[in-house]
């Protein structure tokens, strides 16, 4: 706790050294917004550029900039609403796309937005050699790679060519890598020989159409962001005439920042901390469901050694795990979880358990201890690796270790786990020096494929680069393929119904550990924020 308010102390400096001054929000949502809303998040923005960039801190940022043709409901479940676009129709083939375009709207360097930017814009995502292409365009081809033209209709309509049916389309518009930039920021783009400095040019000079604009052309600090009000936004009224991101990675110091009033929002609540602000009358807590899993996978790679390639071995490490121990050290954020889909998401086949899971606790562990008595204990202990920081999905990442350890020891398998940093995972997965990895997904498009073609997915016999079971099976992948493709949204269930049973019934590449819920919490004079169906902050009061 000393530690906490000694990281708090740092903020309150940090933030005063900013000159930031705190006017609550008045009763009467008619009144004038505060000055500044200053918000606290655990991860900083590296690159603004919509197109090129990945990471949930720069996602957080670029979405109050930006904006694409439709955006997530604030209500669950799940719905994609008009943003840019007023409406869309799709073909009897579905393979053409055309939107209607909202008019009278104006990117922040004063350009207006039509059909023609907004061709140029998903050009920029599509096009191969485009001109002004970033270095990197880590969405294109997972999911925009079934895109193949688009054509001006009109100034107001666009179609979009598909060369296959895909159901996911909105899905994908949805993300912040297909958010429309300004063609005139787009034109200079393309004046930049280096691809790598044009992302950095955007992300200094960046110009979308959404409620908040940058505070100062050229300049950039990715750890303290600056937004003003688009005093020009055409759907609603800014919350604060401005915006600051402070990145704070101790959370204990984000709360107590929260209570005394030297911050007024925080992204991402620690469980830990929910209760106690629940229960403040100055502070709003928004809880909700997420699209998330945190799961164990194992090391299924043909001819690895490992013992884990062995299925009675990954069998009886599925018996031998307790959720609701896991879950109990979670603060009543963590819900149990059986499937590979989260409960809140369309495909999740609700009720079903996988056979083995429903087994008493004692029955399951006598059948972890036959399997392994059949295969014979591994001589070595199995190599647990592990994030050696929290994630929004794994809150508690060495005690759930330890729980995994202490589980797994109870039916004779030794563990050694190993805290690594997350930018070595994947290095350490292609070495194939691992058993087991204790990790979690993040879904960002509300699309059961966007949980299972990167996590059991793959081409050619290779597995995916997120398949961290390094799991791959042709009768898996076809019918991952037949799921994506299908229009009729019953089919897309029963595929998905089916794939949840073929996968851990006969398979068992990873073990489902838990999902945990989402949490923002904010001042209670703040008026007109909202947290999308998607978890992402929407900073405007309505019209």
């Amino acid at each position: 706790m000393a530690y906490g308010r000694l990281m708090a102390a740092c903020i309150l400096v940090a933030l005063g050294g900013l000159g930031v001054t705190h006017q609550a929000a008045p009763e009467n949502p008619d009144a004038p917004a505060p000055q500044t809303l200053r918000i606290l998040r655990g991860e900083a923005s590296y690159d603004l550029d919509p197109h090129s960039s990945s990471s949930g801190g720069d996602a957080a940022v670029i979405i109050q900039i930006y904006e694409g043709l439709v955006r997530a409901s604030a209500s669950q479940p799940l719905k994609w609403e008009p943003a840019l676009a007023t409406s869309w129709k799709v073909s009897a083939d579905n393979l053409e796309w055309t939107f209607t375009l909202k008019r009278g709207v104006k990117f922040h360097d004063g350009e207006a937005f039509n059909a023609l930017a907004v061709k140029k814009s998903i050009d920029r995502m599509i096009i191969d050699d485009h001109p002004a292409k970033p270095a990197m365009r880590p969405y294109r081809d997972s999911y925009m790679e079934t895109i193949t033209e688009v054509e001006v209709m009109d100034d107001f309509t666009v179609k979009l060519h598909l060369s296959e049916p895909n159901p996911r389309l909105l899905a994908t518009l949805g993300l912040h890598c297909c958010m429309i930039v300004s063609p005139k920021a787009i034109d200079h783009l393309a004046t930049i020989r280096s691809p790598r400095e044009r992302s950095e040019w955007l992300t200094r000079n960046p110009a979308g159409t959404g409620p908040y604009r940058w505070h100062k052309a050229g300049e950039f600090d990715g750890r303290n962001v600056r937004l003003n009000a688009n005093d020009s936004y055409h759907d609603g009224g800014s919350v604060a005439a401005q915006v600051e991101f402070f990145t704070m990675t101790e959370v204990t110091a984000q709360r107590d920042a929260l209570l005394a009033g030297e911050a007024d929002l925080i992204s991402s609540v620690d469980p830990a901390h929910r209760s106690a602000l629940r229960d403040n009358p100055r502070v709003h807590l928004h809880e909700q469901p997420a699209s998330n899993l945190s799961y164990l996978a194992m090391n299924c790679a043909e001819g690895s050694g490992r013992s884990t390639e062995s299925l009675s071995i990954r069998r009886a490490i599925a018996h031998a795990i307790r959720r609701d121990q896991m879950t109990a050290i979670c603060d009543g954020a963590a819900t149990p979880q059986h499937t590979l889909l989260p409960a809140n998401m369309f495909g999740h086949p609700a009720g079903y358990v996988p056979a083995g899971d429903e087994l008493p606790e004692e029955e399951a562990l006598q059948a972890a201890r036959k399997l392994i008595d059949a295969h014979g204990a591994p001589d070595k202990p199995l190599l647990l690796l592990y994030p050696e920081v929290p994630r929004p999905y794994l809150t508690l990442p060495t005690a759930t270790a330890a729980l995994i350890k202490a589980q797994l020891e109870a039916v004779g398998l030794k563990v050694e786990p190993e805290a690594i940093p997350l930018s070595e995972l994947n290095s350490r997965v292609e070495s194939g020096d691992y058993d087991l990895v204790l990790i979690g997904w993040m879904g960002d498009t509300g699309e059961p494929d966007n949980f299972y073609s990167p996590l059991l997915g793959g081409r050619d016999g290779v597995p995916s680069g997120n398949n961290l079971s390094r799991f791959y099976s042709e009768d898996v992948v076809e019918l991952i393929s037949l799921a994506r493709l299908e229009t009729d949204i019953a089919k897309r269930a029963a595929h998905y119904a089916k794939l949840e049973k073929l996968v851990f019934e006969q398979h068992r590449p990873f073990v489902p550990l838990f999902s945990v819920s989402t949490a923002v919490a904010w001042s209670s004079s703040i008026e007109g924020v909202t947290v999308t169906s998607q978890g992402a902050l929407r900073l405007v009061r309505p019209q």
